[in-house]
């Protein structure tokens, strides 16, 4: 089975010009690969080969740096050879990282699902809203999170439906008919990274940064660790006499930053035909001062000609 590596020339500053490049590893050794340019439009066609099965990758990179015009702009630097986790011309879930696309950035989302997310960018809108007109009763301050009543149970009650919702369309190719809980969604936090997400409210900026899933942050843990948050809504659920003492202002405001931090992480969130006053709305509520950064390896890889395929968690 043939395995992709991704070439990255990260120079002498990690992160300025990256360039990177296919290679494909068969039975008969590395080969450098490009995408047709012929009609109608071909898979791949091999470039280079660089050497044997055998070689090491160490001596793949040199290999690369002696091709002439391999990276023109580029010559000096090393070549460090990662795997290509997502699989050619496959994204992980609708997980949003960088594409590489030859000749198109971005995979096609197909009308309905683009209905649904915007949906579900209003409705973060609508939370915000919420929770300003609470704002108006109870100071957005830290010394007020611990408050809690029947506004604040309603606002988490509809965030986490939301989380939930979104969970799904990250996870699932078929959201609408795959069931879900709390731990499988856990599955999809290291694909996304979404404890690297942070936020903050441009309206309340005395709450300070907000990470709705620092809990899941450990990249050595294997076995789920529940968020606090969520938790709550649980509690609240199941609860509704005692309820409110656990759905507080703190959890109620975390999980509406929950949403937005997967309205972020969800691939085909941009671009969507929205009305000036959501979109200004949503960018200007949520500030997003904290994102996941990618190397190479991780990026999408489009087949020329073919969309993207959703591979589910």
């Amino acid at each position: 089975m043939a395995e992709y590596l991704i070439a990255g020339n990260y120079g002498d500053k990690v992160h300025t010009n990256i360039h990177s490049e296919l290679i494909r590893r068969t039975d008969r050794g590395y080969f450098l690969i490009k995408p047709a340019k012929t009609k109608p439009v071909r898979l791949l066609h091999v470039k280079n080969w660089l050497g044997p099965k055998t070689l090491s990758l160490d001596s793949l990179s040199n290999v690369l740096l002696d091709i002439p015009g391999f990276d023109g702009r580029q010559r000096s630097g090393t070549y460090i050879i990662e795997p290509l986790r997502a699989g050619l011309g496959h994204s992980v879930g609708r997980v949003a990282r960088p594409t590489m696309g030859w000749g198109a950035a971005l995979a096609t989302i197909d009308n309905e699902t683009q209905r649904v997310i915007a949906n579900r960018i209003r409705y973060s809108v609508h939370l915000h809203e919420r929770l300003l007109e609470l704002g108006n009763t109870i100071d957005l301050v830290r010394e007020n999170l611990p408050v809690f009543g029947n506004s604040t149970r309603d606002i988490l009650m509809v965030a986490c439906l939301e989380v939930e919702a979104l969970f799904k369309l990250l996870m699932f190719k078929d959201y609408q008919a795959e069931r879900g809980n709390i731990e499988r969604y856990w599955r999809v936090s290291k694909h996304a990274k979404l404890p690297d997400y942070i936020v903050s409210l441009a309206e309340a900026p005395e709450l300070g940064e907000i990470r709705p899933f620092s809990e899941w942050s450990d990249e050595g843990e294997v076995s789920y660790r529940p968020l606090p948050w969520y938790q709550a809504y649980n509690l609240a659920k199941h609860n509704a006499v005692r309820g409110n003492e656990v759905a507080n202002l703190e959890h109620a405001l975390t999980a509406i930053c929950a949403g937005v931090v997967l309205i972020n992480a969800l691939q085909g969130s941009h671009g969507l035909t929205l009305s000036k006053r959501v979109i200004e709305s949503f960018r200007g509520s949520f500030q997003m001062i904290g994102k996941p950064s990618w190397s190479p390896g991780d990026y999408y890889y489009k087949v020329p000609g073919q969309d993207l395929q959703i591979t589910p968690l």
